[in-house]
């Protein structure tokens, strides 16, 4: 395939996961049985699963925060200002 040989590509034949080399130093190669089959390719780079972690724990942390210190108002400050 002409397309960059890059970290987090992943290469599936008929559903069954099969390594990607680097063909030419440059580009994702697979070896493919004769016959017809189904080739898929998806980018899944570890950064992504990294942030999707990271983002999570903060959400979680965030949450937990307001579950014991409580939600912030804006009604007290607006009451004030009267």
């Amino acid at each position: 395939m002409r397309d960059a040989c890059y970290p987090g590509w992943a290469a599936r034949i008929d559903g069954v996961e099969t390594p990607i080399e680097c063909a030419d130093s440059l580009f994702r190669k697979i070896a493919v049985p004769s016959g017809r089959h189904q080739i898929e390719f998806s980018y899944e780079p570890q950064s992504v699963r990294i942030g999707a972690i990271v983002s999570l724990v903060g959400l979680l942390l965030w949450l937990a925060l307001v579950a014991v210190v409580g939600a912030p108002s804006i009604m007290p400050a607006c009451q004030k200002q009267r």
